[in-house]
């Protein structure tokens, strides 16, 4: 799909954001369509959904205003003359206010910690909050991720994805997530090109396109690095060392989570459990990559059953 100059013109008559000068369409990190829009008025972001429908991105709509209301570090959405989510040719879009800073490819601890510490923020501000049409939005749960996942066999339909699934499946039925796991709003995307950092402090999270119900800890759990920091899907096939896992660092930051806004019993427990249930989801994003005897998330997975449940808990909270 092209969006034509014409097109963007258009969008603007619902917005009080002057006269459109010019624009850029960005390529990084995205998966919907994103414009630096410049106008007489001062820059701004458009996010064209082409890949969401529209009650999908009400969920997102009505879960940014919220943040912004309580304060949020997040790029606030432009009110549109009838106040409402907009479409265009079938399409839902919302315009951002533009957010200044820079993106960090390569944080420090520092960088780690300011991030952690607006990652709980984000878990608090939603735990207790029921948002309309989030159960519009894929949720990371077994039951949904493991319906994608056959799915996803079932459409590559070769020998090694159905080998792949067999091992998938053994793995994934290993897996202890209790009920009373806690959960909140996840917003199971920090790549670097979602934080924005002003002079290395903090300063906004953006693009809440994954954001959704699940783990309260999955966003903690996904963001931090349980393994050795030179390990990764590039490399892994010539990786020499034979002991991947490396919970130094990843034992201080869940700590610093732990210390802020409190990790209970069962959560901590089966943090294990949650690590290995986001390994086999980036297996779903990745299933065409790799043998079925031999690919980076496998890797990971069996350095973790190496370990076990007992000793990954004891080597995070009692060492």
């Amino acid at each position: 799909m092209k969006l034509l100059k014409e097109d963007i013109q258009t969008m603007l008559t619902n917005y009080d954001i002057g006269e459109l000068i010019n624009y850029t369409l960005l390529l990084e990190g995205t998966v919907q369509f994103n414009l630096k829009l410049n106008t007489t008025n001062g820059t701004f972001i458009l996010k064209y959904y082409i890949n969401r429908n529209y009650e999908e991105v009400l969920f997102e709509y009505s879960l940014i205003h919220y943040l912004v209301e309580n304060n949020f570090p997040t790029a606030s959405i432009v009110s549109s003359e009838n106040k409402s989510l907009q479409k265009h040719k079938g399409h839902p879009y919302i315009i951002f206010k533009y957010i200044e800073g820079e993106h960090i490819i390569n944080p420090s601890k520092k960088h780690i910690q300011q991030v952690i510490k607006k990652m709980g923020l984000l878990h608090e501000l939603t735990e207790s909050v029921e948002f309309k049409h989030v159960k519009n939005r894929l949720t990371y749960t077994p039951h949904e991720i493991s319906t994608l996942v056959k799915e996803k066999v079932n459409t590559i339909n070769t020998e090694n994805a159905k080998k792949k699934y067999s091992w998938w499946l053994k793995e994934f039925e290993k897996l202890i997530l209790p009920d009373e796991m806690r959960r909140s709003i996840c917003h199971t995307d920090y790549n670097p090109l979602n934080i924005f950092f002003i002079k290395d402090e903090f300063e906004a999270l953006i693009d809440f396109d994954d954001a959704n119900y699940t783990y309260r800890c999955y966003d903690v759990v996904s963001f931090i690095n349980f393994f050795e920091p030179s390990f990764n899907h590039n490399n892994w096939k010539d990786f020499e060392k034979e002991d991947i896992l490396n919970l130094t660092d990843a034992k201080d930051y869940i700590r610093l989570y732990d210390k802020l806004f409190g990790i209970n019993e069962v959560d901590k427990v089966h943090l294990y459990d949650l690590l290995k249930f986001i390994t086999l989801i980036d297996c779903l994003w990745y299933f065409e990559r790799g043998e079925y005897y031999d690919f980076y998330e496998r890797r990971k997975i069996e350095s973790l059953n190496l370990l076990g449940r007992e000793a990954f808990y004891s080597k995070l909270f009692k060492e």
